[in-house]
């Protein structure tokens, strides 16, 4: 099943109608890209910001990119820098957003995501003390990869600590080792812990507003 944020009938997610900032959207899209296998969709000028401000041909000024005439995507006109497509007139920002997408894809080639299992977290993680509001955690593996992969959806930072169950050990065919928890992609200090660590403490995480963490589980 083909995966989305934005699409052609819905209102940009960097319009001021919407989240009015591309980059409150990075947790969604991480969630929509590494949640299953399947494709995942990106549309038209996402990846630097596009907010569809102003009238756009017989559009009015909605938030929506029109698709019923000819007219110009303006954030991706700036990619696009007069022929030369090469991002030369985007912003910082558009930039960081575009490695964003890059960065993305890359964790989507992963078997663990493009092949492996899912298993939910937040049923073992929800009632904690240490689990704020507003997170989300699950795992993506293989028999020969594992991701456990955070995700904050709140407007301000957290920390807290994600709990593994002994049931998800047993769905990915780890016994009590001791693992390195890397990160791969985001930011996530790095952390080696014991099997009873992560099944009784968890995993420690700390977010900034809307960021989000993969991490790797390697066998020490």
């Amino acid at each position: 099943m083909l995966r989305f944020l934005e699409n052609h009938d819905e209102q940009r997610i960097a319009s001021k109608y919407f989240a009015g900032d591309p980059m409150k959207a990075l947790p969604a899209m991480v969630l929509a890209a590494t949640v299953n296998v399947g494709p995942v969709m990106i549309y038209f000028g996402q990846e630097v910001g596009e907010g569809a401000v102003g009238k756009s041909g017989f559009s009015s000024d909605d938030g929506r990119t029109t698709i019923f005439d000819y007219w110009n995507v303006p954030e991706h006109q700036k990619w696009m820098n007069k022929g030369k497509f090469d991002g030369g007139q985007l912003s910082k920002n558009q930039k960081i957003l575009r490695k964003f997408f890059k960065d993305l894809f890359s964790i989507c080639r992963l078997k663990s995501v493009s092949e492996g299992a899912f298993y939910d977290l937040l049923w073992a993680n929800e009632n904690s003390p240490n689990f704020p509001h507003n997170i989300y955690a699950y795992l993506r593996y293989t028999n020969k990869e594992r991701l456990l992969i955070i995700l904050n959806f709140n407007d301000f930072s957290c920390k807290g600590n994600v709990k593994v169950p002994r049931h998800a050990f047993d769905c990915m065919c780890l016994k009590n080792n001791d693992f390195l928890i890397k990160s791969i992609f985001g930011v996530g200090e790095e952390q080696m812990l014991s099997a009873a660590a992560m099944i009784n403490e968890g995993v420690a995480f700390e977010l900034n507003e809307n960021q989000f963490v993969v991490y790797k589980i390697e066998t020490n």
